[in-house]
């Protein structure tokens, strides 16, 4: 933000791209506290994409470590091949996570991985390596890379 009150409406009459951007950037911590601008501006770029849900980078934050873990769904329905302790890690050092079905689900994307988590549940639903990231998934942890994540 300006420094003076003159550079403000500056700003906000004049610049009127960065106005819109700061205002957004602000409207965006108030779900994402942490959040730096770089954060937003990529948030912000994977919401144009068509991105659906709440996109908070950094994460959000969960004690993965309470967290159970559906071994029948993820490895021997869906034959996924990941442990509960890969899916932790995951989690644990994910940039973002997506919040999506009205909060049902926190999604959490790290360069190796994709978790899903049922927080209600307190339960890792399912999680897979980046060799089955859908075509979807490889553009978002493109955008990520993009922006230095």
């Amino acid at each position: 933000m300006p420094k003076t009150f003159d550079l403000f409406q500056k700003m906000k009459y004049n610049e009127t791209e960065k106005w819109d951007e700061m205002k957004g950037f602000y409207r965006y911590k108030g779900n994402n506290p942490i959040a730096e601008l770089n954060d937003y501006r990529c948030a912000h770029k994977l919401m144009e994409m068509g991105i659906k849900g709440n996109v908070h980078i950094p994460r959000r934050k969960i004690d993965e470590k309470s967290l159970l873990f559906d071994d029948v769904h993820i490895n021997k329905m869906r034959k996924h091949n990941v442990s509960e302790r890969e899916a932790k890690k995951y989690i644990s050092e994910a940039v973002m996570s997506i919040t999506k079905r009205n909060g049902l689900t926190e999604n959490y994307y790290h360069k190796e991985g994709l978790v899903y988590v049922n927080p209600s549940e307190n339960m890792i639903k399912t999680a897979f390596k980046k060799d089955e990231f859908s075509d979807n998934v490889l553009k978002i942890m493109e955008v990520l890379s993009e922006y230095g994540y």
